[in-house]
């Protein structure tokens, strides 16, 4: 099988340039220029017969390879979030009189490979890293890198049988134990200006809180859209302008014996029943032990014994007090079994709705960990989960899924109380461990209401931008802002997003939700809104900004319930949405879950992510010749009547056998 060859056309074409220079050189003191035409052809000449070496090494054609070229410096994703990032390069005179154009000369002439590929604001080994990971995942062939940067040696722990590096420079393949990329991230990287993990600090401290690690998803799709799809590539890959997102569970999945379902959670009044009844059979004690409980409401970190100390309760206390750790456990156990089958449940979620349906884009249920921020039970560590969620980490990766949280509306990041802001920063800290544990990138976000207004709407947004500072740095990091129908229009998240923006540079994304927009229309006929299409600039900005993939909500009202209530399908995508040129997900919050997205996909066809090749037009069903009308059936005819059957005469009886005489001696 031929193996795919794919060339750093940077490194390579530099190495190249580099070396004709110094060729020259020898019998020239003076460098060449552009209109030095025999320089240009001994370039040119050159560069074709290293090619064909590797070409006989590797056994590729060379118009069988493909070269990743870089885009420009200054275009670079990674310098919107760390602005100095190969600023030297960038100021390297050098570079841009002498080797430069010649560099650019070589970019003209390579028309003669296969495909050569250069993506806006990516690096070329950012193209090559998403290509070796594509093709290991959706091919057999061998993978061949050809380049002098020696950070491709990190794709070698992704499978070292199949990834193979060859270092055109040294004509010689390279071992991966050969260099430490460590060293180089402690240390830092002065010819990238890349900070030394010592500087860390002082880059969140600046907010520059975007991981540098993660190519964005956008740059992803861009590359998968340079592929070729006449092959039997999977369906997931399929790179579309918008993609349809299924809301935490799936109505099929759900149908199974046992279901597959992400959301198991526990009532604490149920857990704390069971764990009483496991010391004790006394009805009438369980009874009151959970009524008084009820009724206080506090917190019980599962029935405290110090609670029931009191004369009228000290029968619940003593019994309490003797089996405190064992009530404890038992209840905690609960919590846990549930949390570990939800994430056991989330692996078939996945694998099922990436491969079955196409599924892109997925919202994960903030019940996936019972009461895991709940002030009145106890808290519990997510490192016991670290295997299932790193697996299901690496199967979004693989599908090439994205995955959100909408915490609940308790989440009030605006609230002018301590203890509610407090509860918030727990509640969406533990969201963020989960995504930074599957190593998700910065497209997994987490999306929240503004809250109420309390009183002063224009006060709470102030203080809404204001807190935000006060989140955890992950929480930071992945939070989005979404209107409600209620009390926060899409215009004032927008002004939420610019008051952030104007303190860090960065703000916070805000999503556009299509339903809660008609809806505040409704209940609010005195506040004029713009026409929708007029909010979809300013809202991909606060996207744009950070570098992150937009994030829509669609939904419909539902008949005959209250306003905001969502209907079981979806009939129609409003057309604004369509006028969108970049790549966006639109998550589909309908009732019916995935059956609302199978049905969008019948009205638009186009948005299905299924790859189907060779499909035949159906030929139209010739109409059924009408059926010939049933003779009438004879009658039939009256059967005669038996004639009497005569008696049978009696069997006159068998004269008995004589003796037979005894033989003679």
């Amino acid at each position: 099988m031929t193996p795919r060859v794919i060339i750093d056309g940077c490194s390579y074409n530099y190495y190249r340039v580099t070396a004709s220079l110094a060729w020259y050189k020898y019998s020239n003191p003076e460098p060449p220029t552009l209109q030095n035409t025999d320089f240009l052809t001994s370039l040119m000449s050159q560069y074709h017969k290293h090619i064909n070496k590797i070409s006989k090494i590797t056994g590729v054609l060379p118009n069988n390879m493909t070269i990743v070229r870089d885009c420009p410096i200054e275009k670079i994703w990674r310098r919107k979030h760390y602005p100095k990032y190969k600023q030297k390069r960038l100021n390297r005179s050098g570079i841009s009189n002498n080797v430069g154009m010649f560099i650019k000369h070589i970019n003209k002439h390579l028309n003669m490979y296969q495909k050569v590929i250069r993506i806006d604001e990516a690096e070329a080994d950012d193209v090559i890293a998403i290509l070796v990971r594509f093709y290991l995942e959706t091919t057999d062939d061998d993978i061949i890198i050809i380049a002098n940067d020696s950070d491709y040696t990190q794709l070698l722990c992704w499978d070292s049988s199949r990834v193979k590096i060859f270092n055109p420079k040294k004509m010689d393949w390279v071992q991966r134990d050969t260099y430490s990329l460590s060293s180089k991230i402690s240390k830092g990287d002065s010819t990238d200006e890349i900070p030394s993990a010592s500087n860390i600090v002082e880059i969140l401290r600046n907010k520059q809180l975007v991981d540098l690690t993660y190519v964005p998803r956008y740059i992803q799709d861009r590359v998968l859209q340079c592929l070729d799809y006449s092959n039997n590539i999977p369906h997931y890959y399929k790179p579309l302008n918008f993609q349809l997102g299924l809301c935490c569970m799936h109505t099929v999945l759900c149908a199974y014996t046992p279901k597959v379902f992400c959301s198991r959670t526990a009532i604490i009044q149920t857990i704390e029943k069971t764990g009483i009844s496991l010391i004790t059979s006394d009805k009438a004690l369980i009874k009151r032990a959970l009524c008084i409980t009820k009724k206080e409401s506090t917190p019980i970190y599962w029935i405290s014994p110090e609670f029931y100390n009191t004369d009228e309760n000290m029968d619940i206390y003593n019994i309490l007090k003797k089996h405190q750790s064992e009530m404890k456990e038992h209840c905690m156990s609960i919590v846990l079994d549930r949390a570990r089958d939800n994430c056991k449940d989330l692996l078939k979620l996945i694998k099922h709705a990436a491969e079955v349906d196409g599924t892109r884009v997925m919202r994960m249920s903030s019940d996936l960990f019972p009461h895991k921020s709940n002030s009145r039970t106890p808290d519990y560590s997510l490192e016991q989960f670290h295997e299932l969620l790193e697996e299901a980490g690496n199967l979004t990766r693989r599908y090439k899924m994205r995955l959100t949280f909408h915490p609940g509306q308790y989440n009030v990041v605006g609230t002018p109380h301590k203890d509610k802001f407090h509860n918030t920063c727990l509640d969406l800290d533990w969201h963020a461990e989960v995504l930074d544990i599957m190593g998700c990138d910065q497209d997994s976000t987490m999306v929240v209401h503004a809250g109420g207004m309390y009183g002063d709407k224009n006060a709470t947004i102030h203080r809404w931008a204001e807190q935000f500072f006060q989140l955890p740095d992950r929480v930071q990091r992945r939070l989005v802002l979404e209107n409600c129908e209620k009390c926060f229009n899409i215009e004032d998240c927008l002004k939420v997003s610019e008051l952030i923006y104007e303190s860090n540079g960065l703000g916070i994304p805000v999503v556009f939700d299509t339903h809660h927009y008609d809806c505040y229309n409704i209940m609010h006929p005195k506040d004029i809104m713009k026409p929708a299409i007029e909010y979809m600039s300013p809202v991909l900005t606060t996207w744009n900004r950070r570098h992150m993939k937009p994030l829509f909500h669609i939904s419909e009202q539902r008949e005959g319930s209250r306003t905001g209530a969502h209907s079981d399908l979806i009939k129609k995508i409003p057309d604004y949405l369509f006028s969108i040129k970049q790549p966006f997900d639109l998550m589909v919050e309908a009732k019916f879950k995935d059956l609302a997205i199978n049905k969008l996909y019948t009205i638009y066809p186009d948005l299905s992510p299924k790859i189907i090749n060779d499909i035949k037009p159906i030929k139209p069903i010739k109409p059924i010749k009408p059926i010939k009308p049933i003779k009438p059936i004879k009658p039939i005819k009256p059967i005669k009547p038996i004639k009497a059957i005569k008696p049978i005469k009696p069997i006159k009886p068998i004269k008995p056998i004589k003796p037979i005489k005894s033989l003679k001696n």
